[in-house]
């Protein structure tokens, strides 16, 4: 499949795209925090974050956000697209010379900064570190755990914790669990659960709304429900990263 080397820009979400083969490609997998504070989130719009991310790629390794000691590994890529330099972050990175792929990003002064790269080939993308669900995908991922999590731990594996208590010590008295209070007990566990999952949540927000970004710059259908984990078919041999860390789309 050839893909002509052009940058476009989508007036939408103010990403480019920049398509053509790879060349003098360099993959390096490093140490970085990804993570950018509160201060970091209240002084961006909403519609500045994937360009934020994409222009902040470069400083990830060194900037004062590592002080939160969030470092994880990733992938820092180089590579030119039919004679541009390129450069940036993905989570990881399956990619080698000569493969005819998209970059989404922005353009810098003397390269093109890389958010996200994908392969029309076979609809293999790899992304900026936790970008992988549109908002509404990851609204119900969060709400999914959540009450999955919840329902197993308070209506099974505690039940069967405190049963085995009873068994072991010999008490006779009826479980506390078939009480009317028990109820009331998994209604406050529900609500605590949920509010430190809607904060954990929330914290992913500028990744979901890049993401978000990066799907429509690929013209993908109904980018907020986008579920690249769900979407990616795995087959046997395949890398244990994929569907982790790089994705079909």
């Amino acid at each position: 499949m050839r893909i002509d080397s052009t940058v476009s820009l989508n007036p939408k979400t103010g990403l480019s795209k920049l398509s053509g083969k790879i060349s003098h490609y360099k993959r390096t997998r490093e140490m970085a925090n990804f993570f950018f504070t509160d201060r970091d989130r209240n002084i961006m719009g909403l519609s500045a974050i994937a360009g934020a991310l994409a222009g902040a790629a470069g400083m990830a390794a060194s900037t004062a956000r590592d002080a939160t000691n969030l470092r994880e590994q990733a992938d820092y890529v180089e590579m030119m697209i039919n004679g541009q330099p390129a450069k940036g972050w993905v989570w990881f990175s399956p990619f080698q010379d000569g493969d005819e792929v998209e970059l989404i990003g922005t353009q810098q002064d003397g390269y093109f900064e890389i958010i996200a790269i994908a392969r029309p080939k076979d609809r293999v993308v790899a992304l900026y570190p936790h970008c992988s669900r549109g908002k509404k995908a990851h609204i119900k991922n969060i709400i999914k755990w959540w009450l999955g999590s919840m329902t197993i731990y308070m209506f099974l594996i505690f039940p069967l914790l405190i049963m085995l208590f009873y068994l072991i010590s010999g008490e006779k008295d009826s479980y506390f669990f078939l009480d009317i209070n028990y109820l009331y007990i998994c209604a406050g566990m529900y609500i605590l659960s949920g509010a430190f999952s809607f904060i954990n949540g929330k914290k992913f927000m500028m990744f979901v709304h890049a993401a978000t970004q990066v799907f429509i710059t690929l013209d993908l259908q109904n980018p907020d429900e986008v579920n690249l984990p769900k979407l990616t078919k795995r087959k046997p041999g395949d890398p244990g990263v994929f569907g982790v860390m790089y994705f079909n789309y």
